[in-house]
């Protein structure tokens, strides 16, 4: 950039770029035709085409509800999980909190 270092878009700039890889960025968005996102074959069709893109040359980061890990503390130890499980069997938003508060430590 031709601006200085301490410019205030320069430093916007540096932001974008240390969080997203850059400014050339490419978003995918898909939707359902029928009901939500949450049905388990366009799931696994989200997941597949983010491990597609994940394993393309020159792509640096794919950010993907299907990709994403969540971190939780169960009895002081860090449990990492994703966000939407391998074998998410969702129908709809409701079936998604049913799983994360199962995922819940009982204190």
């Amino acid at each position: 950039m031709l601006l200085p270092k301490d410019f205030p878009s320069s430093i916007v700039f540096d932001k974008i770029t240390n969080s997203f890889g850059g400014i050339d960025t490419v978003y995918i968005c898909v939707t359902a035709k029928d009901g939500t996102i949450w049905n388990p074959h366009i799931l696994s069709q989200i997941r597949k085409i983010s491990r597609t893109f994940k394993n393309a040359p020159y792509v640096d980061k794919v950010l993907s509800i299907t990709e994403v890990k969540s971190t939780s503390n169960d009895k002081d130890i860090m449990k990492v999980s994703l966000i939407v499980p391998e074998d998410a069997n969702f129908s709809g938003p409701a079936e998604m909190d049913a799983y994360e508060q199962a995922q819940k430590p009982m204190t």
